[in-house]
């Protein structure tokens, strides 16, 4: 009864301390959090590696690998001259720089990413070329079932033509040999 009278008396009900208190509690975890999080950083370019051989090199082949980072353009090359010694050139922003440790770093980067880039090549290549083999076999199975349907259209209008024929032939004997009628039963 007391509950029923509380309700009809329109006694306001006590405030839910808990509800600010708890939404002030999860943002400011939320905000730890967040601060936490390091901001997302640019992927590293695709490199472009430019050589004549990828395995063997000689005297004038150079491989160069060339990068457009968020800040800089970056090359290194690197060849053998005609003694066969390796002969090596960093640029960055079209400026000569010597191969410090830095530099070192992301010829090592460049040399990794182009070998992962070289292998997923590979993968895509061998992919490519089962492909390739797939649809020569679905080309060969299309002409197969093409040939055998040609086939079956030349069968069927044999078999409608030999139908007209036996159709013919009943029609003649029909009229060659009419049936007599029907005795009358008394």
């Amino acid at each position: 009864m007391r509950r029923i009278t509380r309700l009809l008396s329109g006694t306001p009900a006590q405030g839910r301390w808990w509800a600010p208190l708890g939404c002030l509690a999860l943002l400011s975890t939320s905000a730890v959090l967040a601060a936490q999080l390091e901001p997302a950083r640019a992927p590293a370019s695709t490199p472009r590696i430019d050589s004549s051989a990828h395995d063997l090199w000689k005297a004038g082949d150079p491989r160069t690998f060339s990068a457009i980072d968020l800040d800089e353009r970056r090359e290194y090359r690197r060849g053998l001259d005609a003694q066969g010694r390796v002969v090596e050139s960093y640029r960055v922003d079209g400026v000569e720089r010597p191969i410090d440790a830095r530099a070192r770093a992301w010829i090592d980067d460049m040399t990794r990413a182009s070998a992962r880039h070289a292998a997923q090549a590979e993968r895509d290549a061998g992919q490519a070329r089962q492909n390739a083999e797939q649809a020569r076999r679905d080309a060969r199975l299309a002409a197969a079932h093409a040939g055998l349907a040609a086939k079956n259209a030349d069968l069927a209008r044999q078999a409608a033509a030999q139908a007209a024929q036996d159709a013919e032939l009943a029609a003649r004997h029909a009229r060659a040999h009419p049936r007599s009628a029907p005795a009358s039963v008394p």
